[in-house]
């Protein structure tokens, strides 16, 4: 079953009953003029037209909460994504954590400040819930966007296209332009 979906003899989208192909980003699509047409579909254009009640299903499936997520006071908002980068990057455990940590102290008198677990880092935050509130690492961070009418002043992540797809955050942050790692898995030539 798995080559059927994950490895097609056929062309994606050359049955007769594919009349067209929809993406969320045409622009990282390798085009072949033997396909179908392609029709891009923002993500949030799809969570802008969704269904009431489709919306419902999909926030109970995650158990998600509407409106049951920013702390309401006068501080700014502020978004950390992590990331496991000791999987691809020469930097241990210890090192990502210190890095996070010193964001958090950076920005923790003036914002509050969020923590999103990327889904496979497996490093345990908790020890930082007195500084920040930490979110589901499960829970797709889009459904909190559709979910809530939540706005981050500021979105850090190193290099989550995460951070890419999310209208509800003003200024984006991208470490991997202040702070470059040595990828562990580059082949040189």
């Amino acid at each position: 079953m798995y080559k059927q979906y994950f490895n097609p003899v056929s062309l994606i989208g050359s049955s007769p009953y594919c009349k067209s192909i929809e993406v969320n980003d045409i622009s990282v699509i390798k085009t072949d003029e033997r396909y179908k047409p392609f029709i891009e579909v923002s993500r949030h254009q799809l969570f802008k037209n969704i269904q009431e009640d489709k919306l419902e299903i999909i926030l109970d499936i995650f158990g998600v909460k509407r409106n049951n997520l920013l702390i309401t006071n006068n501080k700014k908002n502020i978004l950390i994504l992590t990331q496991p980068l000791y999987w691809d990057y020469s930097i241990t455990d210890s090192e990502l954590v210190s890095m996070y940590k010193n964001i958090i102290d950076e920005y923790k008198d003036n914002y509050n400040v969020y923590l999103k677990p990327h889904p496979r880092d497996i490093t345990d935050y908790n020890f930082l819930r007195e500084d920040v509130t930490i979110l589901n690492k499960n829970i797709p961070l889009e459904l909190y966007e559709i979910a809530e009418d939540i706005e981050f002043d500021i979105g850090i992540t190193y290099d989550s296209s995460s951070l890419d797809f999310i209208s509800c955050v003003k200024n984006k942050i991208f470490l991997k332009d202040k702070i470059p790692l040595t990828n562990k898995n580059k082949v040189e030539k």
